[in-house]
């Protein structure tokens, strides 16, 4: 009985360390169905909304050692996709629902499933990319509906946006420079949370603590497949990482969230960094 009781008091430790077990979020899931899970698709030009580039001047900046917007009153909680390729969907919406909410002091949760349903530039479950998203809030319906009125399913349906849903609207947006984690930094300090685009692989499915930087999603004949949003940055144990919202419920990961190795565009997290710069 003392055996036993050591062991379960074992296992507490490292669930507590470690978060979640790999098999609460994975076990019941086949590849086809985990590959539903992403659904970024990087556009092949940038014609259509010609983003500006966002920078700062890093030699007159100081930056703090660390950032973590998660328990920030203007976050909302971790949102789950479901089996549907919106991950591109979800990494537009937390953006601007921070965005609008520290220009306003209040948070209004916005919904994704108006983007799966109406842009006309993505393709709902099948794939879609957060610029795309952006341009169609902005120039297309004017504006995002609040989630209370347009309720997420994880399936496309028919377009039923209406202007009276609108709880947020763009004033402005843009891109950073690739593979420039140092202004990263910076704009995430200045604006908040970031849209980003990662190369998912079979290893990050289950992961649950700790510093992800498996080299495998660094191949450069996998391009990036997933949507996430950076909400801040640490140091542990010597290694400097990103703090990375995904959309798979808190069940995943560290409650729904995955440290990210920075500064080594650690599967290809540095490459297409997007921000709102401004709401209406």
């Amino acid at each position: 009985m003392r055996l036993l009781f050591t062991f379960a008091i074992i296992a507490i430790i490292l669930t507590a360390v470690d978060g979640a077990p790999d098999d609460a979020w994975k076990d019941y899931k086949t590849p086809a169905e985990l590959s539903q899970y992403r659904g970024a698709v990087k556009p092949a030009g940038q014609a259509r909304s010609l983003e500006p580039m966002v920078t700062f001047n890093m030699e007159t900046r100081a930056l703090p050692t660390s950032l973590d917007y998660r328990t920030h009153a203007c976050l909302a909680p971790v949102k789950n996709q479901g089996q549907c390729g919106s991950c591109w969907a979800f990494s537009a919406i937390a953006p601007l629902e921070f965005a609008r909410c520290k220009k306003y002091g209040s948070l209004v949760t916005l919904s994704e499933q108006q983007l799966v349903d109406c842009d006309p530039y993505d393709k709902g479950c099948n794939g879609g990319w957060y610029t795309n998203a952006w341009y169609y809030i902005k120039n297309g319906a004017l504006g995002s509906a609040k989630q209370s009125l347009y309720t997420y399913t994880a399936t496309k349906n028919t377009c039923a946006f209406t202007s009276s849903m609108i709880g947020a609207k763009i004033a402005s947006y843009g891109d950073l420079p690739a593979l420039n984690s140092a202004n990263m930094q910076a704009v995430l300090q200045a604006y908040g949370p970031l849209a980003v685009a990662i190369t998912v692989v079979n290893s990050f499915y289950s992961y649950a603590g700790g510093v992800y930087n498996d080299v495998a999603c660094d191949n450069p004949t996998i391009g990036v497949n997933h949507g996430v949003v950076v909400v801040g940055w640490g140091t542990a144990n010597g290694i400097d990482y990103w703090i990375v919202r995904n959309s798979w419920g808190p069940g995943w990961g560290q409650a729904g969230y995955v440290f990210i190795q920075r500064g080594v565009n650690k599967c290809k997290i540095e490459e297409n960094p997007a921000v709102i710069t401004a709401v209406v």
